[in-house]
């Protein structure tokens, strides 16, 4: 800006008709003034700068808030000491896990989930939002239901075979209950009109029976056999196959066979 004034002051005197010595004197003066001013004492660098951007006439300088306007709707322009300012709007939703954007035609702030797919039904995608950390773990089939083992297959797909809870009375009890209690409820373990109350009595799952055709086993073992043969449940007319008799109320179903038949399987524990 020093250099600026001289010029300027150089021009006025030659336009004025003679005196350049005097002209050039007093160019020099004024620039002189104008650093000193502008910075305040010593350092005419200071100075020039300050000048520089001083006035709506300098580049990046103001007047009034409006001459700072940079037409970004993500930005806060702020005029000061002649000064245009442009600060950014804070878009950052502090998840590292999201892309952060502001339109600079709207000033519409954006926080779009970042693409973690990895194209596996089989597995869960995660993303850590303190670190941005993305992780594809194998569980994917988990059902949440500790009763079932889950598993992914060849294709893709998930299964969730009922079997954790079943290996225990308490898995298979309710089957009992639902298909069974008719016969086998009762308020001791033989006090039934079954002979064996199976459905209220865990106990009865390992009586000897005597008689029929089941003479000699334990009850638990006579349960499948009388299943397959259709003579169980009472009451309702089985075939003892599973696809024969799905939807058939009353009848044992294909996942409450696969049920009962672990449980017998494991030796039938309480």
């Amino acid at each position: 800006m020093l250099l600026s004034a001289v010029a300027f002051a150089a021009c006025d005197s030659e336009s004025a008709g003679g005196g350049g010595s005097t002209g050039s004197t007093t160019a020099s003066s004024t620039a002189s003034t104008t650093a000193s001013s502008s910075s305040g004492g010593e350092g005419g660098e200071s100075g020039t700068t300050t000048a520089a951007t001083t006035g709506s006439g300098g580049e990046g300088g103001c007047s009034v808030l409006a001459d700072c306007d940079d037409a970004d709707a993500c930005t806060e322009d702020a005029c000061s000491d002649g000064v245009c300012n442009h600060f950014e709007v804070d878009a950052d939703d502090d998840d590292a896990c999201t892309d952060d954007a502001c339109d600079p035609s709207t000033g519409e702030v954006t926080n779009t989930p970042i693409d973690i797919e990895d194209g596996d039904p089989c597995t869960a995608d995660l993303c850590d939002p303190r670190t941005g950390e993305v992780t594809h773990e194998g569980d994917g089939c988990n059902d949440g239901d500790v009763c079932t083992t889950d598993a992914c297959n060849a294709g893709k797909t998930c299964t969730n075979t009922p079997d954790l809870c079943a290996a225990t009375f308490a898995g298979v009890q309710p089957i009992f209950v639902a298909k069974c209690g008719p016969c086998h409820e009762g308020a001791t373990p033989t006090g039934c009109a079954g002979g064996t109350c199976l459905a209220s009595f865990y106990e009865a799952t390992q009586l000897t029976l005597s008689g029929g055709a089941c003479d000699g086993q334990l009850a638990y073992d006579c349960i499948l056999q009388t299943i397959a043969d259709g003579s169980m449940p009472r009451g309702v007319t089985c075939t003892g196959d599973p696809a024969l008799d799905v939807g058939i109320p009353g009848c044992i179903q294909a996942a409450e066979r696969t049920a009962i038949e672990q449980w017998v399987g494991a030796g039938a524990p309480p």
